[in-house]
């Protein structure tokens, strides 16, 4: 050991010829190293530049270079993928957020969905701001690297509460250097997962390029990239009853990507770059279901990157153009079931046919982007950081199924299925003599549940956009910021910032207040307000309500950071940080709220029927039939097949009408009709935003290992969470009946409902009396009508009137649709019958809320000479301990998304008891990934993954899958007027790792105390003496009892994948080096559910194979082999790239670098 001199000059001690390594270490300094020989008889010389520690940002933070993704085994050569070897991430599939995403991978971090992630490349803006996640994709030849910040992200960036992306793209060097590759897959070359029955092709290749050198030796580079990937053949995939068994869909998929860079050296103190780049996709989806569309995007980009010094400042300068074109629309071919006697779209539970409903679609973006970054060290000691970006986005977006038929639901639940296969006369038989499934296999069969009808219209805004005269948005985007770094001792950076972000365009506060004196009588007769005040503030008499919705002027976000070196020499930090962060509030979010505001022109509309049976047609006039038919009575609830040529005449009469409408009044306005269709933005909207806290250390641990842990916690706030403010169905609120004076109680709309019922059937039209006031007169006409009418139901009662004005009128007030008062109108209700009762307000108020706790630990290490024939290796550990929750959930129980509209799980109640795991939470995260050089060349690079199970929500069953009147009898669990509730005892999420044991006892806990008795609609029919218990009991107005699980049922399960990467180099000659590999993804073939979109429905249905509660173990057919309860949720191949778990795949490539 030596110490140096006050001019740094040192000398040590005479040392005997060698090779040596000098080392020198310094207080705050980083320590530096090198190589030296000794000879005999001679001086050794060593020189070193010590540079001064730098503890570095507080940021949770991880770079990887782009090169990865030729020696790691990454599917689809996509480089997001790389991130999943870090903490906290996960990838995703594109299609889990929008059909138009297929093709696309994304991240989730920290268990949020990542729809709204904030990506950049090269530094400018690149989010799908109408459906989420990344605008394009981009070569993997041409990514120097990606940067992805979990906590904490960068002051120079908004809107990134969900995390950050960042890529930079490669730039050309001085010595011009390329690379040629092609990957190649096949059926016949080790993939699996594949029916037996079935001999099916697949094929895929992905081949490409890069290449790069000095234009001007030490001025111009150049660097072009790009990439084609080519799919054909078949998939396999599983589908619901009937057809729950595996079978093959189209795997058609194409994308081309290009990417050239020039970089310029104008200077030693300026530069500048210029890239384009272009990506083309064309891709047959889905990947789960026998209803096909073709989803295209074309994106082409530019980018100019300016960088220049004066003085002690240092600026940079972005500008980018970018226009994303998304088209998807109804594919038919091979892999469309289209049924001849139904042929328009149906979701029999989990089971889907006919066109596709996803299109037309066509979803525009154009982006107008410029950045400016500055930077001054000031003092010595402060780092100032400053500058600010404005983003002008034009968007299109057009959507307009129903040419090509309605859409009807129905359910594939046991009960359903059972019905059918024991009529002993179905209305259609079996698809052949001897089906096990018996009529149960024949689609038509199944009742109608649910029926929507479109108009034809794909516009939701009145400008005009990309050739079109309406549906246009644009949304001017400015951001500020300012940040300081504080090198308070040389050892400790303190980082203090502030963020100003200002979205416009994204509220429709633009648009006033609706006034009561807006009301069109000639449609309203009898208005419930003729004044000045908000027309919104009568639904439910709030206050304020229909103010205009309020533009976020205010949104800042401080962060700040701490990062000390105690060792103070630079090979431990010790980091704490923290932070508010504004989410992306996307378009598509406010669309609903101005076609609804909107009272001229004509906009997108669907119409649900089921059970309502009561329409407005656009000019006005109310259809309630059609052939004939009675829609609530005639077709509603019976067999698709006897009532579908009727179904298909009022979709083509829905669009004749709206046809003939070519201007003047939006009779689906609140104006115009009171119309509420839901997705009503709260005038005290606020952007949603989460605050980021991190605190943990990173240690180097000899000379090349290093492990970090952190602690993670994100809390959410101002998520719009959908309440009703009218409260409509809430079993509080029996119209006529609710009176806090009980004498002016009349239950006038409840005896008018019991009456109607008994004057719809024959047997009981003449020989019931007829409910002349609550008590024994009420009880005696129910009584009858029991006595009088085999079967009656409180479907009967409820059909009448006798039900939530949400299932009798819909979104309309029922005297708009000239039908009585429904008994369960809501808070609005009044004493005067002659004014009109608004119906529901399905407004959305800043009061969702999230929590992200986590720990965070990451190791990495390297090294030569491991063990006897290993020359080098490297090794990177993480491990994820979190838990993800919220307070909303999926309506088929996976995670709840708060970067689209959520509703309430309990309107009484939105934050109370309903609070639980949710978006994409996996308790545990394990990721090891050793890559190894052995002797004489061959590369084994290895990927493992284990992670815990997704979580999941139980849910109740509606009748048909929902459609029936009167579900407020049997599945409105919390008395709010909503149906299809969560498990009474348990919680949002509150299944996750469920097991045959758990969820037996959680369906036992509930069978033995809430099924069979009544809801708190049953229990306010009975406090009012309309009907008795027994009588409710009879009509079935019970909560359902609930089908056991299945032997051998279906267990939560772990992910694990293990993908490995297999190369050897070759030189040929100076300058050229041939590399072949194969790669196996789930080498060891893993047999993996219930990923991302491919969970077990939560509805507890008894759905075989699907619903949670009748899935049994793969290759359990259950008690059956006709309705066999193997689960249907494993995990296959994804959209354009392969998944993540699915059953195993070989990839033989060859890379020749030169």
């Amino acid at each position: 050991m030596a110490r140096s001199g006050k001019d740094g000059a040192f000398a040590s001690e005479p040392l005997p010829p060698g090779d040596y390594t000098v080392r020198v270490e310094g207080r705050n300094m980083l320590l530096a190293e090198t190589r030296v020989t000794v000879q005999a008889g001679g001086a050794a010389t060593a020189d070193f530049k010590l540079e001064a520690i730098n503890p570095g940002p507080a940021r949770l933070e991880s770079r990887l270079a782009g090169e990865l993704v030729d020696t790691l085994p990454i599917n689809g050569r996509s480089v997001v993928d790389l991130a999943r070897l870090e903490p906290g991430v996960q990838v995703v599939d594109g299609p889990l957020y929008d059909a138009g995403k297929s093709g696309f991978q994304a991240l989730s971090i920290n268990s949020q969905l990542g729809r709204t992630v904030h990506y950049d490349l090269d530094e400018v803006e690149a989010m799908d701001e109408t459906k989420g996640t990344v605008t394009q994709n981009l070569p993997a030849e041409a990514v120097r690297e990606l940067i992805v910040t979990r906590t904490v992200p960068e002051v120079f960036q908004s809107l990134n509460a969900a995390g950050s992306v960042r890529l930079t793209t490669r730039s050309g060097g001085d010595e011009w250097h390329g690379n040629l590759f092609g990957n190649y897959r096949d059926k016949r070359a080790g993939i699996t997962g594949f029916p037996s029955d079935v001999s099916p092709k697949y094929s895929r290749q992905h081949y490409g390029f890069g290449a790069g050198g000095a234009l001007v030796k030490d001025k111009a580079f150049l660097f072009v990239g790009g990439e084609r990937a080519k799919q054909d053949g078949e998939l396999p995939f599983y589908q619901g009853f009937p057809y729950n068994f595996l079978r093959t869909r189209d795997a058609y998929f194409r994308e081309n990507m290009l990417t050239a860079r020039l970089d310029y050296d104008w200077s030693e103190n300026a530069k500048w770059f210029v890239r384009f780049s272009y990506d083309n996709a064309n891709q047959i989806g889905p990947t789960n279901s026998w209803v096909g569309y073709r989803n295209q995007i074309n994106v082409p980009s530019g980018v100019f990157g300016l960088d220049w010094n004066r003085g002690r400042f240092a600026h940079s300068g972005r500008f980018g153009y970018q226009k994303m074109v998304n088209a998807i629309n109804p594919a038919f071919g091979s892999d469309t079931l289209i049924w001849p006697g139904s042929p328009f779209h149906q979701q029999i539970g989990s089971f889907e046919l006919g066109p596709s409903v996803k299109g037309p679609r066509q979803t525009i973006q154009r982006d107008l982007f410029g950045r400016y970054d500055g930077s001054t060290p000031y003092r010595d000691h402060h780092t100032l950081r400053f500058g600010g970006a404005i983003h002008y986005i034009s968007q299109g977006d057009f959507y307009a199924p129903g040419n090509f038929g309605p859409s009807v639901t129905s359910s594939n639940g046991f009960d359903v299925i059972n019905a059918i296969f024991n009529d002993p006369n179905p209305p259609f038989p079996p698809l052949f003599d001897g089906d096990p499934r018996g009529a149960a296999g024949n689609p038509l069969n199944y009742p109608v549940g649910t029926i929507t009808i479109f108009n034809g219209l794909g516009n939701f805004s009145e400008h005009s956009a990309f050739n079109r005269s309406s549906g246009g948005h644009s949304d001017a985007r400015i951001e500020l910021y300012a940040a300081d770094t504080f090198k308070l001792y040389p050892n400790l950076n303190l980082t203090v910032g502030v963020n100003y972000v200002r979205d416009t365009g994204r509220t429709n506060s633009d648009l006033g207040a609706i006034p009561c004196s807006a009301i069109n009588t000639t449609i309203v007769e009898t208005p419930p307000c003729t004044d000045s005040s908000p027309l919104l503030d009568q639904f439910g008499n709030i206050k304020g309500i229909g103010n205009r919705v309020s533009q976020p002027n205010w949104n800042f976000s401080p962060q700040a950071g701490l990062a000390w070196d105690p060792g103070r020499n630079g090979r431990t930090v010790v980091r704490a940080g923290g932070g508010m962060f504004f989410d992306n509030f996307l378009l598509q979010n406010a669309y609903q709220d101005r076609i609804s505001r909107l009272s001229q022109g004509q906009y997108f509309r669907s119409l649900n029927l089921c059970p309502t049976g009561t329409v407005l047609f656009p000019d006005g006039s109310r259809v309630n039939s059609v052939d004939e038919l009675d829609i609530a009575t005639d077709i509603c609830g019976q067999p698709i097949g006897t009532v579908a040529p009727a179904i298909e005449h009022l979709q083509e009469q829905y669009l004749a009408a709206q046809a003939a409408v070519t201007g003047g009044p939006n009779v689906y306005s609140l104006a115009n009709s009171l119309a509420n269709f839901g997705g009503m933005l709260a005038p005290n909207f606020r952007t949603p935003r989460v605050v980021h806290m991190s605190a943990g250390m990173q240690r180097e641990i000899g000379e090349h290992s290093m492990f970090s842990i952190d602690y993670v916690r994100q809390i959410g706030t101002q998520y719009p969470l959908g309440i009703d403010t009218n409260h409509v169905g809430d079993a509080r609120y029996l119209t006529d009946g609710s009176n806090p004076d009980i004498t002016k109680n009349t239950y006038q709309a409840e005896l008018d409902a019991i009456n109607a019922t008994l004057a719809a059937n024959p047997a009981s039209a003449e020989a019931c009396p007829q409910a002349t006031s609550a008590g024994s007169s009420s009880q005696a006409a129910v009584q009858c009508y029991i006595g009088a009418v085999p079967g009656a139901s409180i479907v009967d009662f409820a059909q009448q009137g006798l039900d939530s004005a949400n299932a009798y009128c819909g979104p309309f007030p029922c005297s708009v649709l000239g039908l009585r008062n429904a008994a369960f109108g809501g808070l609005s209700f009044t004493l005067d019958p002659t004014v009109a009762h608004p119906g529901s307000n399905l407004m959305f108020f800043p009061s969702g809320r999230t929590k992200y706790v986590a720990v965070h630990a990451v190791f990495k290490t390297s090294g030569e000479r491991l063990a006897r024939g290993i020359r080098h290796w490297d090794l990177a550990v993480s491990y994820t301990y979190s838990k993800y929750q919220s307070n909303v959930a999926a309506a088929d129980g996976s995670g709840g998304d708060f970067s689209l509209l959520s509703r309430a799980e309990d309107y009484k109640r939105p934050h109370v008891g309903h609070f639980g795991s949710s978006g994409l939470d996996r308790r545990n995260m394990f990721t090891i990934a050793p890559a190894l050089e052995l002797p004489h060349g061959p590369r084994l690079a290895i990927i493992a993954q284990l992670a815990s199970p997704l979580e999941l929500s139980a849910r109740l069953p509606q009748l048909n899958g929902g459609g029936v009147a009167g579900e407020i009898f049997r599945t409105d669990a919390t008395g709010d007027g909503t149906v299809g509730d969560l498990l009474p005892g348990t919680k949002v999420g509150g299944l996750g790792g469920y097991s045959g044991n758990d969820l037996g006892k959680a369906i036992a806990v509930y069978n033995t105390n809430y099924a069979g008795r009544l809801t708190s609609a049953g229990q306010q029919l009975v406090l009012s003496q309309l009907f008795t218990s027994d009588q409710l009991s009879k009509l079935g107005a019970l909560f359902p009892f609930l089908q056991p699980v299945p032997g051998h049922s279906a267990q939560a399960t772990w992910l694990k994948a293990v993908d490995i990467r297999l190369s050897w180099p070759f030189r040929l000659g100076e300058r050229v080096r041939l590399e072949p590999h194969v790669a196996a993804f789930n080498v060891f073939n893993f047999a993996n559910f219930g990923g991302a979109g491919r969970q077990l429905n939560g509805v507890l249905d008894g759905s075989p194979g699907s619903s949670l509660n009748n899935a049994s173990s793969p290759g359990t057919c259950g008690n059956s082999t006709a309705f066999c309860t193997s689960r249907l949720d494993r995990v296959l191949p994804g959209s354009g790239t392969y998944g993540l778990g699915a059953p195993r795949q070989l990839e033989f490539g060859v890379r020749i670098i030169f």
